[in-house]
């Protein structure tokens, strides 16, 4: 008894590949606007991170971390090897307010970009 598998693959439609494409320009979007010294809503002496390329620091810890953007979700790769999650809730030139289950609804400003 001989048994034939046939697999079928069908290419990506014009739709798909477009939605992909827009998905990765709101990633890198993002990823632009998150660049720089970010504070507290009420300015600290310190900054409160610092995001520069694919690494956020934590400036009154002296630690970085890698970090990713999918959709509107912040990951950070902690020491612990998993994902803390912040949802982006608003981000411009100047602010940005996040949202985690720990912590809530934080809103930082931007002071510096480089």
């Amino acid at each position: 008894m001989v048994l034939t598998v046939t697999t079928f693959v069908f290419p990506q439609t014009a739709k798909q590949v477009t939605t992909k494409k827009i998905l990765k320009n709101k990633v890198d979007s993002i990823k632009i606007h998150l660049q720089g010294a970010w504070f507290g809503k009420e300015y600290d002496e310190h900054a409160t991170f610092y995001i520069k390329g694919d690494t956020i620091s934590y400036i009154e810890h002296f630690e970085k971390y890698k970090y990713l953007v999918s959709n509107d979700t912040l990951h950070i790769l902690t020491k612990a090897l998993s994902y803390k999650e912040f949802i982006i809730l608003k981000l411009s030139n100047d602010s940005l307010i996040l949202q985690n289950k720990e912590h809530g609804e934080v809103e930082i400003e931007k002071y510096w970009q480089q």
